[in-house]
């Protein structure tokens, strides 16, 4: 193994934990620019997807910032991936299940690439399961060394803003999509806050 190699491969784990959140960001984003731009409004089963890539992505925020802060353990590491793990399963089961309510039948929503965000969504906790249990495999060589602020550390920072940015949208968009309602309808097709103004 060469020298640069050796030097620079402890700062993986790092980059790959900021790489899993930066692409739950686009992934998430592409659902709120169908939702805002297109009009494609979330049903209950899209929002417990959202959510659970929401949650997906927190064990790896916490490996990045217990890196950042100098408190990263390998138990930190394994941790931050297991929870990963189990709020990917619970994903797939909610875009499984979405999955197979239209199997017979058109599908709900726009598709992209030829498949419905439904089933985009199973792919990507599919990947994420795979990419964490890899991490999981290796964990000892990738748990990042408590040194491991790189000059371009600003980026992960950046990221992890972005992301919670992103939960507060979602939240609030949740807020004016549900009103005071205790359910979301099945097929939402306006915001039913602004009900409250009619």
């Amino acid at each position: 193994m060469s020298k640069f190699i050796k030097e620079n491969i402890k700062f993986l784990g790092f980059w790959m934990a900021v790489a899993m959140v930066a692409a739950y960001i686009l992934v998430l984003g592409g659902s709120m620019g169908a939702q805002y731009i297109i009009g494609e409004m979330p049903c209950p089963l899209c929002v417990l997807q959202r959510y659970s890539m929401m949650l997906a992505v927190i064990g790896p925020i916490m490996i990045i910032i217990s890196s950042l802060n100098g408190t990263i353990t390998t138990t930190k590491f394994a941790a931050g991936y297991g929870l990963s793990i189990i709020a990917s399963l619970g994903g797939m089961l909610y875009a499984g299940r979405q999955v197979a309510l239209h199997l017979h039948d058109d599908g709900f929503g726009g598709a992209f690439l030829g498949l419905h965000f439904y089933t985009w969504s199973f792919i990507t906790f599919v990947i994420v399961i795979l990419f964490a249990g890899i991490n999981l495999v290796f964990a000892d060589k990738l748990t990042p060394p408590n040194d491991s602020v790189t000059p371009f550390v600003w980026i992960a920072k950046a990221v992890i803003y972005v992301f919670f940015a992103m939960v507060v949208i979602n939240f609030i968009s949740m807020i004016f999509q549900q009103g005071f309602n205790f359910l979301l309808p099945d097929d939402p097709t306006h915001y039913q806050l602004f009900d409250l103004f009619k």
